[in-house]
């Protein structure tokens, strides 16, 4: 077969530059055409027949795609299907996610057509991958689960009732995801191809997690006892992205807290440690199983973490990207801007306030995000591993037309394609494991093991970040009253009335009665004495009830004591002005004595003629 066997013809009308991706990992190492390697990626920037990387909108450029891969039979073969990704010019972005295979008729790869529509469809996918972070535990994403484990059942039963039709087999995959993104309002259309690609990705580049920008990450850590800053990611885009280079070509560095301990100031020391993104985390040694740092992206809801509804945004649609992981140990969120408790009396200002600075909180709050994080990426490897599937058996079905099958088939496909799921699964479990090392602390326990486990894990830690955010929010507010109404008896002193001194006291009492019970339900929640569903439960009946009614009763004695010291402050006030004016009236008085007592002396001091002696002459 000539070259034109292996030509495929691109055209771009999706109005903004594009380049061309081929993951390469099946294929022999030798059989690469001219393409870049792209770092820490088992894929390369394709280059059309004219030597370019990138094509204008409104152009038509092609690609010559002749590799070859070593059978089972360790055979060498030429390959018949290629999974093409077709991306924006810039960041790399997917557009497409096309698989192409050779048509046994005319013996040509068919035509491509990257359009706007196939562009904007993946943007939906990008919006569907944050959705299913940030609602982990929400319907759709529990109907996405059932989808991805009925669509295997519905392969391996149709390998069987369909006498090993492979084409039938592969179909019954997409029909299954289809019908279920049929019954999303936002994501219907989309397809496992589209999905795979966002998570593909993320997991390879960091310029989602730098929102395609410059951008900055500031860490913090909690022990249980005490909370720390620990430092900043400072995220640098070079001039023109390269796909060759680490990071793409970005600056990814962490300098590291001057003085941990002082969370008044988010001062960090001049050293930069180097930071490299590979499979889905950041790190400072690729080349090690257990890196000193750890850091993986995930997308949450604002309200999620700080437990508070954004006034300016009422819907609490406002998703932020944040990391967690590990740094030296020390289990680490990050977010995209800096926190301190530098003034205190402006902590509620500060919507993450309550979530870093609340220690007993903080700490299973930052624990809970790296667990849903973790348990979330065993939905990423079911769809990488259904998507392996329909890729082994769109091969099998090229191999049977390559040999003349008009309709191919295999007598053994469902024990074939079980033996297939099991080793892709097995696979995607070997990676699952590698990142938790990564990920390596002794708050975090192992991996979920298939995606019921991954379920239950996320269901769990989703009550467990709540009702922290929940604990923190409230403790901290009872701390903040506790603080104004000392503030207010200081004020006061001894002038306080008894009533009131027997209402603070009644009210401090209650506050107190809450925290305790806060702090003894957290206790029984880490000893497992209470299930986690227990503890959200306590939680927001705290909140509702003896939180409410304590907050309720302190608002109402701040009002009493406020009284109090107005009626001080006019008190003094008065006070002030009645001496103000007994000053001013001896004042007056002895302004006056001296004017007489200068008159008196004046008129002594006179001769007969009128003519006055000179001062200090002698007569």
């Amino acid at each position: 077969m000539g070259d034109a066997t292996y030509l495929v013809k691109v055209t771009n009308s999706t109005g903004a530059s594009i380049q061309t991706l081929l993951p390469n990992a099946a294929f022999n190492p030798d059989s690469s055409d001219k393409g870049i390697q792209v770092y820490g990626v088992k894929e390369e920037v394709l280059q059309t027949t004219g030597g370019a990387y990138c094509f204008d909108p409104g152009g038509s450029e092609q690609y010559l795609l002749k590799r070859k891969y070593t059978d089972s039979m360790g055979k060498t073969q030429d390959a018949l299907i290629y999974d093409l990704i077709f991306a924006t010019a810039d960041f790399a972005l997917p557009i497409l996610n096309k698989s192409v295979m050779q048509d046994f008729t005319t013996n040509q790869l068919p035509d491509v057509t990257v359009t706007s529509d196939e562009k904007n469809n993946m943007q939906k996918a990008n919006t569907f991958y944050q959705q299913v972070q940030v609602y982990p535990n929400s319907q759709m994403v529990k109907n996405y689960q059932a989808a991805l484990t009925a669509a295997e059942g519905d392969a391996r039963s149709t390998a069987s009732s369909t006498g090993g039709d492979i084409q039938k087999t592969e179909d019954s995959i997409d029909q299954r995801v289809a019908a279920f993104f049929a019954t999303t309002k936002n994501f219907q259309g989309l397809t496992l191809s589209d999905v795979v690609a966002i998570q593909n990705y993320y997991a390879s580049f960091p310029f989602g997690w730098a929102s395609f920008k410059s951008k900055q990450y500031w860490l913090y850590s909690s022990d249980g006892s005490t909370s720390s800053f620990v430092g900043r990611i400072t995220m640098t885009p070079p001039s023109t992205v390269d796909l060759s280079k680490p990071n793409g070509g970005y600056s990814i560095y962490l300098q590291t807290a001057k003085n941990p301990t002082d969370t008044s100031t988010v001062d960090v020391n001049d050293k930069q440690i180097a930071l490299t993104y590979v499979d889905s985390m950041f790190v400072d040694d690729p080349n090690t199983d257990v890196p000193k740092i750890g850091l993986k992206g995930i997308f949450r809801l604002k309200s999620q973490v700080t437990g508070a509804m954004d006034t300016d945004d009422p819907t609490d649609d406002v998703i932020m990207s944040f990391l967690t992981g590990t740094v030296y140990g020390a289990t680490c969120l990050g977010l995209d801007g800096a926190h301190t408790t530098e003034n205190p009396d402006e902590q509620q200002s500060d919507r993450f306030w309550n979530t870093l600075f609340h220690p007993k909180t903080s700490q299973q709050v930052f624990q809970s995000i790296m667990e849903i994080g973790g348990a979330l990426m065993m939905l990423h490897f079911a769809v990488t591993s259904l998507v392996g599937a329909k890729k082994w058996l769109k091969e099998k079905f090229a191999q049977g037309k390559s040999k003349g099958e008009a309709n191919p088939k295999d007598s053994d496909l469902e024990s074939n394609l079980s033996k297939e799921l099991d080793d892709l699964k097995a696979e995607q479990n070997a990676l699952m494991d590698e990142l938790f090392k990564r990920l390596e602390t002794k708050d975090i326990p192992d991996p979920p093991k298939d995606l019921d486990a991954a379920a239950s894990e996320v269901a769990t830690q989703t009550d467990i970040l709540s009702a922290n955010v929940q604990a923190g929010n409230m403790e901290c507010s009872i701390d903040s009253v506790a603080i104004q109404m000392g503030d207010a008896l200081e004020d006061l002193g001894t002038e306080i009335s008894a009533k009131t001194m027997e209402n603070l006291e009644y009210s401090a009492t209650e506050l107190k009665g809450v925290s305790d019970k806060i702090n003894n339900d957290l206790d029984d929640a880490a000893s497992r004495k209470i299930t986690p569903e227990e503890l959200a439960s306590d939680m927001s009946s705290i909140n509702s009830g003896d939180f409410k009614s304590a907050t309720s009763g302190a608002e109402a004695v701040s009002k009493e004591l406020n009284t109090e010291i107005a009626s001080k402050q006019t008190r003094a006030l008065e006070e002030a002005t009645e001496n103000a004016s007994a000053v001013q009236e001896e004042a007056d008085n002895v302004e006056k004595a001296n004017e007489q007592a200068e008159e008196e002396a004046s008129g002594e001091n006179m001769s007969d003629d009128g003519e006055g002696l000179p001062f200090g002459d002698a007569a």
